[in-house]
């Protein structure tokens, strides 16, 4: 019971995990096209104006970079956990279908049934008169 608590929270875990990773790549991607427009807009008024700065374009560009960097590594990650997640899963769900994991379940009344019976084919077998109530 205790490792199926544990499975099904690690599956959570990952159903959001993957969640916000979608949510995250949509930031970049909407944060990436946000950067583009505008270094077309500063390339015509560069051209317009006569006004730029090439040290600005280049940060611009190199942050788009780190962040497509960042972003990609991150995907890695969770793609390794969520298989990792994956393989825990199907492990556990081995684990319970396997007659050697499952513990024996023994109902109380039916082990006092059987004790009580038990002791009534002793009390049986003995031959009359003889009768102690040692159980």
């Amino acid at each position: 019971m205790y490792m199926m608590s544990k499975t099904s929270k690690i599956h959570k875990k990952t159903m959001k995990m993957i969640t916000e990773m979608c949510r995250l790549s949509a930031v970049t991607e909407f944060f990436q096209a946000s950067v583009q427009q505008d270094l077309r807009r500063y390339e015509e008024q560069a051209k317009n104006i006569g006004l730029s700065c090439n040290s600005l374009k280049e940060s611009w560009k190199q942050s788009i970079d780190i962040v497509e960097k960042n972003i990609q590594r991150l995907q890695a990650t969770v793609g390794s956990l969520e298989s990792r997640s994956s393989t825990i899963n199907t492990k556990s769900i081995d684990l319970q279908r396997s007659p050697y994991a499952k513990a024996k379940q023994v109902n109380p009344l039916e082990e006092v049934t059987q004790t009580v019976m038990t002791a009534y084919d002793r009390l049986k077998r003995r031959p009359k008169g003889n009768y102690t109530f040692n159980v």
